[in-house]
């Protein structure tokens, strides 16, 4: 199918897994009417969008019956695929939605995510993001990637009224968030850089239910990494020092939002060397790491 015929909207929860309803796990349908529906920000050109679903998985069994020995397949255990998508940076929710509480998932950071096609139509709810990686490239538009797992979800095909086919669906046409807009700084000195990664990981352990699968967040890991021309001194002075400091962190994304990151540990993890007749700067990669008593904020 082509891309063109798919839809797709967010809809952050009011309580887990409740949909557009108050109702925790009721997994209520959203509809044109539901308040504050949001567009998914632009895909980036060539990648691809998978919805998350929590699957029967199906076994095949034998056994001696009155005609001999007999095979049928029974239903085995629910097994959670997971979500992925990526897009440029066309608004912030994403990356208020990768910090949810840890402990059991609420409805703090969980949303809805609803596919229609012209044939069918699916919504995951209680969607819970586990990893977030920000990319900014050199000379590209920045992207941000999501993996996410989910509580249930409903399908839909045809005249099925399960889920809504909804009018209400529309392309965000702001413009992305440019690559000159980003900034970096590392204890109030602003740093240079070539490109930038941060990654959000969540450790999520999924726990099956009569309803649903729970996600219960048990642990937070977060990383950025960055490349330093080794050239620039002043830069590789305030940054490094002779001892080991902790350091706030602050990384700008324009007017979309800034990332807070406070006692961080900075570690210089490679140096790349260049040939006598290499014209090109000598870069060493540059890793930033919360620590214990860090916090992490996105304003």
């Amino acid at each position: 199918m082509l891309n063109e015929n798919l839809e797709f909207i967010l809809y952050k929860e009011t309580a887990y897994a409740g949909g557009s309803g108050g109702s925790t796990r009721g997994m209520a349908k959203i509809t044109d009417s539901t308040p504050n529906l949001i567009s998914l920000p632009l895909p980036k050109s060539g990648s691809t969008i998978k919805m998350p679903l929590n699957l029967y998985q199906r076994d095949q069994i034998g056994g001696t019956g009155v005609k001999g020995i007999q095979r049928f397949r029974v239903v085995k255990e629910v097994e959670q695929k997971k979500g992925e998508l990526e897009c440029y940076i066309q608004h912030r929710r994403l990356f208020d939605w990768a910090l949810p509480t840890l402990g059991l998932s609420e409805s703090d950071h969980s949303f809805v995510i609803h596919l229609q096609t012209p044939s069918y139509r699916i919504e995951s709810y209680g969607c819970v993001i586990e990893e977030l990686s920000l990319n900014i490239p050199e000379k590209e538009l920045p992207t941000h990637k999501i993996v996410f797992g989910c509580y249930g979800f409903k399908y839909a095909v045809g005249a099925s009224t399960d889920v809504d086919s909804l009018t209400v669906c529309s392309i965000n046409e702001s413009q992305p968030l440019l690559r000159s807009n980003c900034s970096l700084s590392i204890g109030g000195n602003s740093i240079l850089f070539s490109d930038l990664s941060l990654t959000i990981k969540n450790e999520i352990e999924p726990i099956v239910s009569s309803g649903g699968i729970e996600q219960i967040v048990k642990s937070r890991e977060l990383t950025i990494s960055f490349t330093l021309p080794i050239e620039d001194w002043m830069y590789n002075s305030a940054l490094l020092g002779t001892t080991i400091t902790k350091r706030a962190v602050s990384l700008v994304l324009g007017s979309i939002c800034t990332f807070f990151i406070t006692n961080c540990e900075v570690v210089v993890e490679e140096l790349d060397e260049s040939g006598a007749m290499n014209a090109d700067l000598i870069k060493r990669t540059v890793k930033i790491y919360p620590t214990d008593n860090s916090v992490i904020s996105v304003v």
